[in-house]
């Protein structure tokens, strides 16, 4: 009963919040898409509680600090909540990014994708991405562990940090950002992602093409740490810069060849082939020696912090001529023109693009045509509307056949952009139990 008292309660938010005033008395009736953002041990406590110890709770109450955040504030302002309300233990910037629409789709990806059979195995597994922090463990306590890690192997899981690892260690053109550890290099990744988000969700460039390079970008990199984990000369401690380096340095050289991996390849097969392992191993025995020898620009003799300067970098690369001859010609053979593999990745932006657009046709052909009328009446007075806009709406309004795509489309559009005051205008006046009823 002194729950209440010594416990900082619970900080929330909810795209919608409904009330209703009963008897003098306004009574919260109806809230939308909650989301607990500081908070999650104390309900964690109480569940376990409740579930496993079946304690009374009848006497406890938890006091909550509800905010309303619209669809369109809320990928802004809710990490920020987030954020605040924990400074006062550490909250990483992977943990507030985990319902970004990217990590989202990526999350779906990972759990429909089936990957074929690895050497020496008989079924196809799981590569899970783990969206936010636990949710692994939570999925093996729910079933037969046994057969779920069998299904998502634990060498098969990754996370938010991870794939920043895997993919800014190939597109990004400085690598220092990911020897610079984990968070900093997530906060690069998700710089670039918010900036270029909206452009790769209308080109659909987060399709199943796009989850298996990252499974390939995975396998090459935890295969490299073994390569380098094995080799005779490598006895400094030094395997995280080696290996990212390597691969660096391995994306620039394909860069400036026009050349790409066959990522298919590497997720049909889950291996590294032999000319690629060749290859990468002379590569990062020749890396390690230009990281660990002295050198004019070098500033510092601990290597870990030498490897996050820009001048690093430029290191390596003046020792292009020389990296090049342990680059073996069968592994080149293997490579994929440009061309080739961007054939590739435009055919998957379109199959995506072709499902989103179903999900799109399927979710607004499934609104009442008297919502359409009614969104449609509110914004005439409103607001100024195209001739087009209003066109489409009054077509919705009249419910007689399902929209086309580019309808739509932009029928999604206006809902994104006046759906939240539309609503809220729905709900004024209702003051009273018989509005609500």
């Amino acid at each position: 009963e002194y729950f209440f008292s010594y416990n900082n309660g619970i900080t929330a938010t909810a795209s919608d919040v409904e009330v209703l005033v009963k008897e003098g008395r306004t009574y919260v009736s109806k809230v939308v898409d909650l989301q607990i953002v500081n908070g999650g041990q104390t309900t964690a406590s109480l569940a376990k509680a409740k579930i496993k110890d079946k304690a009374d709770l009848s006497n406890i109450f938890v006091q909550m600090k509800l905010t309303k955040v619209s669809h369109e504030q809320s990928e802004k302002v809710v990490p920020r909540i987030s954020q605040y309300a924990n400074t006062q233990n550490k909250v990483n910037l992977s943990d507030l990014s985990a319902n970004h629409p990217y990590h989202i789709k990526i999350e779906e990806l990972s759990r429909k994708m089936w990957a074929p059979p690895a050497k020496n195995t008989l079924r196809e597994s799981g590569w899970f991405y783990e969206r936010s922090r636990g949710q692994y463990n939570e999925m093996l306590s729910s079933g037969n562990k046994v057969l779920l890690k069998i299904k998502y192997p634990k060498t098969q899981l990754f996370t938010k940090t991870d794939l920043a690892k895997y993919m800014m260690v190939w597109d990004s053109s400085e690598p220092k950002w990911v020897n610079m550890g984990a968070q900093k290099n997530f906060t690069k990744f998700s710089e670039y992602i918010a900036k270029n988000w909206k452009t790769m969700e209308m080109q659909g460039e987060v399709n199943e093409y796009y989850f298996k390079k990252i499974v390939a970008r995975a396998i090459i990199f935890k295969q490299t740490e073994k390569l380098v984990a094995a080799q005779p000369w490598y006895t400094n401690g030094y395997r995280a810069n080696i290996v990212i380096y390597t691969l660096a340095y391995l994306s620039h050289y394909l860069k400036a060849k026009n050349k790409m991996f066959d990522y298919l390849k590497f997720w049909k097969e889950q291996e590294l082939s032999a000319a690629l392992e060749s290859t990468l191993v002379g590569l990062t025995r020749e890396i390690n020696q230009i990281l660990i020898n002295p050198n004019q620009a070098r500033t510092t003799n601990n290597i870990s912090e030498w490897a996050k300067k820009d001048a690093c970098w430029g290191t390596i690369l003046a020792e292009a001529p020389r990296l090049n001859q342990f680059i073996k010609k069968d592994f080149i053979d293997e490579l994929l023109d440009s061309d080739s593999a961007e054939d590739l990745v435009d055919e998957a932006k379109i199959k995506q693009q072709l499902a989103d657009s179903i999900s799109v046709q399927n979710k607004i052909n499934a609104i009442d045509k008297y919502y359409w009328k009614d969104l449609l009446n509110y914004l005439d007075k409103e607001h100024d509307l195209s001739f087009k806009d209003k066109g489409i709406l009054k077509t919705a309004g009249m419910g007689k056949q399902n929209l086309s795509a580019k309808q739509c489309f932009v029928l999604e559009r206006i809902l994104n952009k006046y759906q939240e005051e539309f609503k809220s205008h729905m709900l004024e006046g209702k003051d009273s139990l018989v509005d609500w009823l």
